[in-house]
């Protein structure tokens, strides 16, 4: 038995040889020299370019993430100029009114073109008035359109 234990010892230095996942700066003087096959090498390699993907990836999404940023805050930008334009219009309603009373003053009543504006000027208001707290622009631009189209028609009586 003896006979084939001392063989058996005598390989037991070269099992540390053995190459796997290994860490030179870890292993002792045995375990180091199953290091030597290149296994380290190429783990840390791996690593390395996993670790250059991942740093890739992240600078992507975060580039991602500021143009989102800035899409949202443009967005936010153009609503409130939008909500601003509206109320603007709706302020200036008080001043149309003003000058179509004017106008029916000098002119009268019964004048067609006087009512026709009035209608137009009423439409108008009902229309201000059902805008939604986030008008879209083509919606706030036809109202400005409206808007223009009622003053030079009040302008002309």
């Amino acid at each position: 038995m003896r006979a084939l234990i001392l063989p058996l010892l005598g390989l037991l230095p070269l099992a540390a040889c053995a190459p796997g996942q290994c860490d030179p700066g870890s292993a002792g003087f045995f375990g180091g020299i199953g290091c030597s096959g290149g296994a380290y090498a190429q783990r840390t390699q791996s690593l390395q370019g996993s670790l250059a993907y991942q740093q890739q990836q992240s600078m992507a999404a975060s580039q991602e993430n500021a143009l989102a940023q800035r899409d949202a805050a443009n967005a936010q930008a153009q609503e409130a100029s939008l909500r601003r334009r509206v109320g603007e219009m709706q302020r200036g309603q008080a001043d149309l009114r003003r000058q179509l009373a004017a106008a029916q003053a000098r002119r009268g009543a019964s004048d067609a073109a006087l009512q026709r504006a009035t209608t137009d000027l009423n439409s108008l208001d009902n229309q201000l008035r059902a805008t939604p707290s986030t008008p879209d622009a083509a919606a706030v631009n036809r109202l400005q359109q409206q808007r223009q189209a009622i003053l030079a028609e009040i302008g002309a009586l």
